[in-house]
Parts: structure tokens; sequence; C-alpha cells
């Protein structure tokens, strides 16, 4: 991801993606689209070059960079009263989700993002590019795993972060998942530590 200008957008980010699979990032921005939320990065349009080798799509710049690196810059742990203040940002985009029937499925550190809005700090999350689509996405949907181009199968989301049933294969993984990916990102916010990061379950 890049910091570029653009003469009608002003100051933008613009993701890049190798041509053989512009579609993963036309449904992220078709995504995005649907989800258009204060709390949630926008996404504005997309482009291919003129060679047709590289796709790109352009979003919106959240200048203050990551969940992550605010952690690291507050020395491994965020003060109790900003971790809430993250944590209702991060629960009004995830409402919004659900009502739009869609599922994260990769919240964590690295996908909240932070800006600054009248001088208030806010956080927004990104990436929605395994995001779980579904008719109703509070009754859940099929299907943890997704099928690489190899034609192995992968985990979809990370894992220090994952609910227990992203690890099954066929189990159903309901807008419940990204609050138990939440509550993991709080937990490492206020104690400086992972919750499993030792091997327990």
């Amino acid at each position: 991801v890049f910091e570029c200008s653009d003469s009608r957008l002003g100051q933008i980010a613009v993701k890049f993606s190798h041509s053989d699979e512009p579609q993963r990032l036309e449904r992220e921005l078709a995504l995005m689209q649907r989800v258009a939320h204060e709390r949630i990065c926008r996404g504005y349009e997309h482009h291919t070059s003129a060679d047709g080798r590289l796709y790109a799509m352009m979003l919106e710049l959240l200048e203050m960079g990551s969940l992550t690196q605010r952690i690291e810059d507050q020395g491994g742990r965020i003060r109790e009263f900003e971790v809430v203040r993250m944590a209702f940002d991060v629960l009004a985009a995830l409402l919004f989700m659900t009502q739009k029937n869609v599922i994260h499925r990769d919240i964590k550190p690295s996908n909240i993002m932070l800006t600054e809005v009248d001088g208030q700090l806010l956080y927004k999350l990104i990436d929605l590019s395994i995001a779980a689509v579904d008719r109703d996405a509070r009754s859940g949907v099929s299907g943890t795993l997704a099928t690489s181009t190899t034609g192995l199968a992968k985990q979809l989301g990370t894992l220090h972060y994952m609910s227990p049933e992203q690890f099954e294969v066929g189990t159903v993984v309901t807008a419940q998942t990204d609050l138990w990916s939440l509550g993991v990102v709080m937990f490492e916010c206020l104690s400086g530590v992972l919750p499993f990061a030792h091997g327990e379950t």
C-alpha cells in the first residue's frame, strides 16, 4: 500500500495487486462500498494499468498508522480509556457490517487504523479481503477454509486472533467470530501479550 496524490480525491492510499487476481480487489472494493461507514476505511475506485499487468484500488488515507504501531509507540500497552474508545469504534463498524450481512474474519491490530477527525482520535477497520458475505451474517456462514491457486486448503484469518470455529473445517462462522478476535485485541492492548501466545487452547 502506497500514499499517493490524486487530482480529484487528494491524498489517498493505493493498494496494488497483480493482474492474475483482479477479482480479489474488485470484491474487496465492492464490500467496502457496501459497508460504507465512518468507522470503516472508504474505498473509492479501481484501475488497471495500460499493459493490464497491475491492478490498483484507491482507498481513504489513514495517516496515523495502525493499532500495531500505536501499541509499540505506547511501550507495548495502551491505557484503559483508549482501549475502550477503540473497542467502541470497532464495535460500531462491526454492528453496521452485521446489518449488511458481512463478517470481517480478520480483526487484528494491523487491520485497525487510526486517524484524527476534529481533534479526536478515531479508529477504523481496513482490509475486507477475506470477509464473508451471507444472507444473514447473524445466523452464520459455512466454509472457514479457502482453496488456494495450488489447490491446497488454507485457513482464513490470522492465527493468534482467530476464533475456535475458524480452525475447524465445515463449522459455521457468525458475526461472533469478530467479537472473539476483538476481545483478543483488547487483551493484547491492555496486557502487552497475546492470550494464547504459548500454544494454550
